[in-house]
């Protein structure tokens, strides 16, 4: 997605270009001058300074990084949560298929945790027997990052960890839990 964004600007500021250069030549009806190539120089110039403008304004920051903790088994509720995630443009964590073979996993966790301003950790059955869902609480709670437990499973145990955090219940009411997570997300976010 952020490619073809870049590609997209690129595409419009060689317009730009063109398009001075050939208003330029029609409205003086001539050759190209010198004062033709500066007009398209200097509309080149605008065309990367918008491009780059734009380019900073929809590359969100580490701050807006968002991590889901999950165990494989409950992935279908993760990807739900991501996709209402996305459509808010916040960077979201990697999942195993990101991983190549060779890669150190908890290398690749630990950064995506640290980079992250929020974790989501969705709570199960499941989840309680993950390794590495138990090893993300240690390192969020460790890092100080902000924790936002979802419990999936009306039976799961909440973490001694997570024991004193409010969590949204998506066992109970799948529709509030996702606008709560969507409403804490965005009120973090902003204060930042």
């Amino acid at each position: 997605m952020k490619s073809k964004i870049e590609t997209v600007i690129s595409f419009i500021a060689v317009l730009i270009s063109i398009t001075a250069i050939i208003i330029a030549t029609k409205t003086y009806n001539s050759d190209i001058k010198l004062s033709y190539i500066i007009i398209g120089i200097g509309a080149s110039f605008v065309g990367v300074v918008i491009s780059l403008f734009i380019k900073k304004l929809f590359t969100p920051k580490s701050k807006d990084k968002v991590y889901i903790s999950y165990s494989d088994s409950d992935k279908n509720i993760a990807e739900s949560i991501r996709r209402r995630l996305m459509h808010r443009q916040f960077i979201l964590n990697i999942d195993h298929s990101n991983i190549s073979i060779g890669d150190n996993i908890d290398k690749i966790i630990t950064k995506e945790i640290e980079d992250s301003s929020i974790i989501i950790i969705l709570l199960s059955k499941n989840s309680e027997n993950s390794f590495f869902v138990k090893n993300e609480i240690k390192l969020a709670t460790r890092k100080k990052k902000k924790i936002l437990p979802v419990k999936i499973d009306p039976d799961a145990k909440i973490p001694n960890e997570l024991k004193n955090i409010r969590f949204a219940d998506y066992s109970s009411n799948s529709t509030e839990a996702l606008n709560d997570i969507m409403k804490a997300v965005e009120g973090i976010l902003l204060k930042h």
